[in-house]
């Protein structure tokens, strides 16, 4: 199914979370997901407070977007939320999670200090994303994202942290461990242990 076949029927959706939960049922790639929503947001889902999950890289390859990342020839502006999300996806389902987990890291770093933006790195946030993405066994990142893209943002995170220890030096710093509930555990993760 194509994005012209299913667009007419986008725009008539009278509600936009309506047409954005009928882009994550359509079989459409990542890119034609990124696409779709990226029209939508411009739209009118900011004005609706929603966040929507933009893969800017999604026309390359997962192995030319890995040596993009590793090699910093990444421009900044494709490397947003989706790719970060992408990025863990891809390391979880290539290396077992303490070797994932400690490769997200160590590129993302390294990506903000090529860019000149180390303080942008949060360990918590980090850490709490790949352990997240661990537990869940769709066969692809095209099939997570779009199951899951309405839950892909901070509120996730707010579940299990408050938004004061979320924003606190120690946890952009170094591991706050969850306040408010504790992280799930599945096949492919444990708790990280700092």
């Amino acid at each position: 199914m194509s994005i012209s076949q299913n667009l007419p029927g986008l725009m008539l959706c009278a509600e936009m979370t309506e047409a954005t939960s009928k882009i994550s049922e359509m079989p459409f790639t990542v890119r034609e997901i990124a696409m779709l929503r990226t029209a939508v947001y411009i739209g009118r889902v900011v004005k609706m407070g929603l966040m929507t999950i933009i893969i800017a890289c999604a026309e390359i390859s997962d192995d030319e977007f890995l040596t993009a990342f590793t090699n910093c020839t990444l421009p900044a502006a494709s490397f947003r939320h989706g790719d970060h999300l992408r990025l863990a996806w891809l390391l979880l389902h290539r290396n077992p999670f303490d070797q994932a987990l400690n490769l997200v890291r160590d590129g993302i770093q390294r990506y903000a200090a090529h860019l000149g933006a180390s303080r942008l790195y949060h360990e918590t946030i980090t850490t709490a994303w790949v352990t997240l993405l661990a537990t869940h066994d769709e066969a692809s990142f095209d099939e997570f994202i779009a199951r899951n893209e309405h839950r892909l943002n901070l509120g996730l995170l707010h579940r299990f942290w408050t938004p004061e220890v979320l924003k606190s030096e120690d946890a952009r710093s170094g591991w706050a461990p969850p306040d408010r509930a504790a992280l799930p555990i599945g096949r492919r993760n444990r708790l990280p242990h700092h």
